[in-house]
């Protein structure tokens, strides 16, 4: 091999390096990737076009997805879930519009999302729940571990979560 050819496999070796580490460099610390060309793949079917998450904060083994419309309003959705290899759930479910009546959140906390954006937490014991709407589309982000005895998952790393939605 030329050393010219060697000088452009190596240069194009680094970059694909410092690629990689920019990708891994760009999760924050306890934060997952997950696979969003599956994600995306579905969003395709949408007529709407809602954002997604960055990253999670578990790791997932199973991306499933579905899309429906809601009872009430027949409002047109995606959801998408997030399982673990412990079968724990993450789901996200976003809505062209509101919510129906009976999916409203009931006793919730007001939680900021951003200076701009404010969403409702919801936490029993069964599950946590941080809704938020924005650009019209409502997103509602569930969390539940397999067992209901496990630790949830902090507050502050849901909103961290949803402040990590992009288009």
């Amino acid at each position: 091999m030329s050393k010219q050819k060697l000088g452009w496999l190596i240069i194009f070796l680094m970059s694909m390096c410092l690629f990689a580490c920019q990708q891994k460099q760009s999760l924050p610390d306890g934060y997952f990737p997950y696979d969003k060309e599956k994600v995306e793949s579905a969003l395709q079917a949408l007529s709407f076009e809602p954002k997604i998450p960055s990253y999670l904060p578990l790791e997932t083994a199973i991306v499933v997805s579905d899309r429906f419309k809601t009872l009430e309003t027949q409002n047109e959705a995606l959801d998408v879930s997030f399982y673990t290899m412990s079968n724990d759930l993450l789901s996200i479910q976003m809505v062209d519009g509101e919510l129906g009546q009976t999916e409203q959140v009931g006793d919730s906390a007001e939680v900021k999302i951003s200076e701009q954006l404010e969403g409702k937490y919801v936490e029993n014991r069964f599950a946590q729940t941080l809704y938020w709407e924005e650009e019209g589309i409502t997103y509602k982000m569930m969390y539940r571990n397999n067992d209901n005895s496990g630790s949830p998952i902090p507050k502050d790393k849901l909103i961290k979560v949803a402040q990590s939605f992009h288009s």
